[in-house]
């Protein structure tokens, strides 16, 4: 290669190492060796192409990093390329390391690469780094509606809005439903980075929609919606599913009002009781109720009623203060024994005049001192219940004040009308049925005694006036109908030491009234 220089041909390297060297002049002296280190490299550079981002859109630039495998020499922006979009800025940031900036082209949507030119820097099949480049916000593909059904209380009603594209959720958006005339919102639940988000609601107590609810609209909230490109998604709901099947009834269940507790019931001593009844004129506290005989007019003598009624009265109070019977056990066992004297007083009156008698009335018909045939006097301690009721009315019916109006009302019809409208007014012909008595079979019995009726009274009249005193007791004795219920519930009154009296308690059931 000439006189100072030389080459080595014939060896072959490999790897790494160092290469000695010794020369000679002309005459075959030696001078120092000389050496060289050697490395043999036959592998290219390789480059991996990175982005900050996935997704960006107008307005925004992506960061790409380039990392050699090796450092590289004369590196520049002529080795990149890319499509739909612009790489610049190439800057060495490291030995092996360089960046650019991404711009995507103008109002484009779709992908775009990034390329190092092939043979350049890198192996034969060059290197590529994909992008999206998204301009478009995303839409509400549709929304899917719970199963038709009917929705009670404490039930999830779940919506599914579709968008179309993967959309991520911050914040807590929501969507409003329209249940009867009310707005209700069901509330974002889940699907965050995907395209389906989960709204729910729960039926509450008031939501009641008959025809099917409505969907309402996508709220934010205060929170957001967006795809990977940060581009804020469209609020419009579009093809939303058939609610005309979803039905909601839970109705606001208004709790029963608590009962009111009871009045407690006066706590009175038997002498007391005993006392309070007295007051309404059923009389077993009087000197005659110590007499346990009595003489009868005709000088016989007799059981006396006063005296058995007031040994009765006892054993009733008795039982009812040791708790074997309840406050209307004893009532009732109180109408049974005053049912020969109060009444045939508070029945007889309140038909024929329209009123219970006064307390002063009261006392003198059952245990007057100056009257003679009280019904507590030896007159009528000869008289049984039935006919004490039947005495009474044939009186007041003919006699006493009730009769102008007793014949004004009765006198035209005939017994068989009588009869009716008889039962009708002291029992009532719907309390006997609901009862159980077979009202027909009742009446053609009362009409079958018109005969007997008639002698006890001595006219068609009088017997009309004996027929309402017997359906009076009977009353009494089956403890159905209006005048005994009036008459219980004076007693009762009475019992708490508040009887009513001179007032109508049959509601007009009366001669006097409607009825």
């Amino acid at each position: 290669m000439g006189d100072k220089a030389w080459s080595l041909s014939s060896a072959v390297l490999a790897g790494s190492g160092t290469i000695a060297v010794r020369v000679k002049d002309a005459v075959g002296k030696a001078g120092e060796p000389f050496e060289r280190a050697y490395r043999i490299d036959t592998t290219l550079p390789s480059v991996a192409i990175t982005s900050n981002v996935s997704h960006l859109k107008d307005g925004e630039t992506a960061t790409i990093t380039f990392t050699f495998s090796e450092p590289v020499e004369a590196f520049s922006l002529a080795d990149v390329s890319a499509t739909n979009g612009i790489p610049s800025s190439l800057t060495q940031t490291g030995p092996a390391t360089y960046t650019a900036t991404f711009t995507p082209t103008q109002g484009f949507n779709g992908p775009a690469e990034i390329h190092v030119t092939a043979g350049s820097y890198v192996d034969i099949a060059g290197n590529t780094r994909a992008l999206t480049i998204d301009n478009l916000a995303p839409t509400v593909a549709s929304v899917t509606a719970p199963p038709d059904d009917t929705y009670v209380a404490d039930e999830t009603l779940e919506f599914t809005v579709n968008f179309n594209e993967a959309t991520t959720v911050t914040g807590t958006p929501a969507l409003s439903l329209i249940i009867g005339a009310q707005t209700r919102t069901a509330q974002y639940v889940s699907g965050s980075g995907t395209n389906a988000l989960v709204f729910s609601y729960t039926v509450q107590a008031g939501d009641v929609d008959t025809d099917g609810i409505a969907v309402g609209t996508l709220q934010m909230s205060g929170g957001a919606l967006s795809d990977l490109a940060g581009n804020i998604a469209v609020l419009t709901l579009n093809n939303v599913g058939a609610t005309d099947g979803v039905k909601v009834d839970a109705p606001v269940v208004t709790p029963p009002e608590p009962e009111p507790e009871p009045e407690p019931e006066p706590e009175y001593t038997a002498p007391e009781i005993v006392e309070n009844f007295a007051a309404a004129g059923f009389a077993p506290s009087s000197d005659k109720a110590l007499i346990s005989n009595i003489t009868l007019p005709d000088g016989a003598v007799a059981p006396n009623p006063a005296f058995e009624t007031a040994m009765k009265l006892a054993d009733l109070i008795a039982r009812f203060q040791a708790g074997f019977i309840d406050r209307d056990g004893l009532i009732d066992g109180v109408a049974d024994l005053a049912a020969p004297t109060s009444g045939v007083v508070l029945s007889a009156y309140q038909f024929f005049t329209g009123a219970v008698p006064t307390q002063a009335g009261m006392a003198w018909l059952i245990d007057g001192p100056d009257n003679p045939n009280d019904l507590t006097d030896a007159y009528y301690a000869r008289f049984n219940e039935v006919n004490r009721f039947i005495n009474f009315a044939v009186s007041l019916g003919m006699e006493g004040e009730g009769r102008a109006a007793f014949e004004a009302k009765f006198g035209a019809l005939d017994f068989q009308a009588s009869v009716r409208l008889a039962y009708d007014m002291v029992i009532g012909l719907d309390a006997a049925r609901a009862a159980g008595v077979d009202v027909d079979a009742a009446l053609a019995w009362v009409v079958g005694q018109e005969g007997y009726f008639d002698a006890f009274a001595g006219s068609d009249l009088g017997g009309k006036a004996a027929m309402i005193g017997y359906l009076m007791q009977a009353g009494f004795e089956a403890r159905v109908g209006r005048y005994y219920d009036a008459s219980r519930g004076f007693l009762e009154d009475a019992f708490d030491g508040t009887p009513t009296y001179g007032v109508d308690l049959v509601g007009g059931q009366h001669l006097g009234g409607e009825g």
